[in-house]
């Protein structure tokens, strides 16, 4: 598994093969931003995945509350933590 924070180091790690197979995942933690008003942000989230393209499995934590798991759950992650 690989832990990426930012949509920079999920190109890295797509550009620099740092995982050995399509059964490796990245951990794609903390791209759920929740605003004052309580929406759920996945922009990000939406964006490393597309990057992904279904390279690598995909797991979505960090910031992920019960109330936001219908919206992660609809970007296709593969895991939600």
């Amino acid at each position: 598994c690989r832990r990426c924070e930012t949509i920079e180091q999920v190109q890295e790690v797509l550009d620099c093969g740092l995982l050995r197979s399509p059964a490796d995942r990245i951990m794609l933690d903390n791209m759920i931003a929740r605003h004052d008003d309580g929406h759920d942000n996945v922009d990000r989230l939406v964006q490393a995945l597309r990057l992904i393209d279904g390279s690598y499995q995909t797991e979505a934590s960090g910031n992920v509350t019960i109330h936001s798991i219908p919206i992660v759950s609809a970007t296709s992650v593969d895991y939600i933590c």
